[in-house]
Parts: structure tokens; sequence; C-alpha cells
């Protein structure tokens, strides 16, 4: 273990001298052909059998170094390794909430206090919505993936962005869900747990006054997002949005839209609330298209 941390360490350390302005590195820029950040092209007549650009390339073995790196650790070498950035998250989400005003403890109050909210709109359409038997792709089919991933293939929803450095994710008894997570929110590494993400429906979940009423969004779940350091103090309010978008068939529904609210206290910075967004697009963008081609593949058969 001491020799992986080690190994960490001395990847940080690299990546942070080929960053600094003093490196001959950081002088040298190179353009591809979806690159034109620099003053040199660079092409290839010949190479991998792959399609893809060297960016594209380097992204895919990215991905895979770093999920490999994080599995070998494990989630107690992470906590460990991240303590110092975890205690800074900590105290910046307090000073946060201590600029910002309390909420109104009366759930059923008007609303009363201003948030800052991190908001997501996505739409996913097959290309074959026009085909006489297009991908089962809904709303209910991709959440019925989500919950499937989250429960049995813990590796799928990790994978969806490379700082997801804890997800855990457990069923409580009721049949809501709860999530443990440690994630970068924007500057500010965050170490949460979402105790009960539920369903708005009788008996489950219940918005709070200044979520949005989305009546035409048939699955929606709220949770407030506590912060782990043994206070409860809420940092976030999730409000998640579904619903099936109509495909060109009548009657037949083909594709997904979701609208992704994240709340947040109303003093929360703009880099902040902006890595928050930048966060949850890349991580729904990847869970999204998984679960079409996991649907599509049959490696995936919603019930």
């Amino acid at each position: 273990m001491a020799t992986a941390t080690i190994f960490i360490f001395l990847l940080y350390a690299t990546l942070a001298l080929c960053r600094s302005t003093s490196s001959p590195l950081a002088a040298l820029r190179v353009r591809t052909d979806n690159d034109n950040s620099g003053s040199l092209k660079v092409n290839f007549s010949a190479g991998p059998s792959e399609p893809g650009t060297p960016p594209s390339l380097e992204l895919v073995a990215a991905r895979r170094a770093l999920k490999k790196l994080k599995f070998l650790l494990g989630p107690e070498a992470l906590l460990e390794l991240l303590a110092g950035d975890i205690d800074a998250g900590n105290a910046a989400w307090h000073a946060i909430l201590a600029a910002s005003p309390p909420d109104n403890p009366d759930p059923t109050a008007p609303d009363q206090t201003p948030h800052v909210v991190a908001e997501i709109h996505l739409t996913a359409i097959p290309d074959d919505c026009a085909h006489h038997t297009p991908v089962n792709f809904t709303a209910y089919n991709f959440l019925a993936w989500f919950t499937d991933s989250a429960f049995n293939h813990a590796d799928k929803l990790w994978a969806g962005h490379p700082e997801h450095f804890g997800l855990q994710t457990t069923p409580n008894t009721d049949g809501t869900m709860r999530a443990e997570l440690l994630e970068p929110w924007g500057p500010v590494l965050t170490r949460s747990v979402v105790p009960r993400l539920a369903a708005v429906m009788p008996g489950g979940g219940v918005k709070k006054p200044f979520m949005k009423p989305l009546p035409d969004f048939p699955f929606q779940s709220v949770g407030e997002e506590t912060l782990m350091d043994g206070t409860g103090a809420v940092v976030g309010d999730i409000h998640y949005s579904w619903k099936d978008l109509p495909g060109k068939k009548a009657g037949k529904a083909c594709g997904v839209e979701g609208l992704l609210n994240m709340w947040m206290p109303s003093a929360t910075p703009d880099n902040v609330k902006e890595g928050i967004t930048q966060h949850i697009t890349v991580e729904y963008y990847n869970w999204v298209k998984w679960a079409y081609d996991d649907i599509k593949s049959g490696a995936f058969v919603p019930s």
C-alpha cells in the first residue's frame, strides 16, 4: 500500500511539474486535426487500426489508468490519501453555510431562502427512433438500469466520472437509496452522504418549497446531501426528474429527457456551482450512453 501511495504522489508531482510555467514542457503546444490551440500540426499516415484522434485515445487510456489505480488502492486508502483535502473541503462548506441564511425548518412554508442551483437539462434520442422496432430506451428503463448498476455493478457508476474518489450505493429497507460520495465540487473536495434518495410519491420523497413542480416529469427523486464530518450539515438538495420523449411512431416513446437540479446554500461560490454542474454533466452523459448500449445489446434487460 505504501508503494501505491508513493506512486500516486509521484504521479501528482510529475503532472504539477509539467503544468509549471517554468517547465520547458509547458512551452510545447502540439496541434492535431481537432486541436487549434497551437502552431504545430501533427498528422499520422499510419497508426492504430481503431479510429480515433490522439486526444480521444489518450482519454480512453486515462480513464482505464484511473479506474485501475482507484480500485487497486480501495476506498480506505483513498480516504487516507485525500484526508487533508477532505478536511479543507469540510471547512470550506462550513464557511459557505455560515455566510448563507438558514433554511426555514417548516417544509410546508412558502419559499423563504435564496439558493444557488446547478441545473442540467439533457435529452438522449436514439438514431433508430424512426425504425419499426427501435431500442426500448425510455425513462423507466434508464432508471431501471441505473438502479441495477448502483446495487449490482458499482464499477459502472464509479467509471462515470474520473473524479469519483468514492461512490457507494446501498438500498434502504423502505426501497430508497443511500449514497456515500467523495468527489470535487469545483475546487472543494466534498465527502457527503445522501441518506435517502427517494422517488416523489405518496409515502416517498417530499419536495422542498423551492423545487420546481414539473408535473410533466413522471419520474422525480429528491434527497438531502449532507457532510460526513459528523455535523450533518446540508450542502445540497437533489431534485432529479425524468420523462420519455415521444417517438416518431404514434404512441411509442423513444429517448429520455432529464432535468437535474442541485440546490446549494446561497453563498456557494460560482466556481463551486460550475464545478458540480460540469461533474453532473459528465457522469450522466456517460451513464445515459452506457444504459442505452446495455439495453440495445441485451446486456441489461429491463423487467
